[in-house]
């Protein structure tokens, strides 16, 4: 999955050249600085200086999309790598065309399983 941004959103490219949405930009004019599991760094220049920007994003999306991109994996696998970043990534990011292109390839207890978390989120531990 390739990350960028346009003048005003950061979207997603997957390797069969779907794009997708990821979020707005707080300030139009942001450069994407780096990622990590839940959140986005940019640099913006304003009079001279730069400053760095952080914004909570959810990827999951992106990165399952990315997966289904790739024909070389058997559903077995697909489900097992599927697994592993639907818990390390937030679940609750995700849009509900996300859960249907989840069951429309195959996956439906995937997509079961994420739309009970999104209707039922787990309260936070202190």
């Amino acid at each position: 999955v390739v990350l960028f941004t346009t003048p005003t959103h950061l979207y997603y490219l997957t390797m069969n050249g779907r794009t997708g949405r990821i979020c707005s930009l707080d300030r139009p004019g942001q450069q994407l600085v780096t990622v990590v599991n839940d959140r986005a760094f940019f640099a913006l220049r304003e009079g001279g200086e730069v400053h760095i920007h952080s914004r909570p994003i959810g990827l999951l999306e992106a990165l399952v999309d990315g997966l289904l991109s790739i024909p070389m994996f058997d559903e077995a696998e697909l489900k097992l790598r599927i697994s592993v970043l639907v818990s390390r990534f937030d679940c609750l990011r995700v849009s509900y065309s996300f859960l249907h292109n989840l069951q429309k390839h195959g996956l439906s207890d995937l997509a079961l399983a994420i739309g009970e978390m999104l209707a039922f989120p787990q309260p936070a531990l202190l």
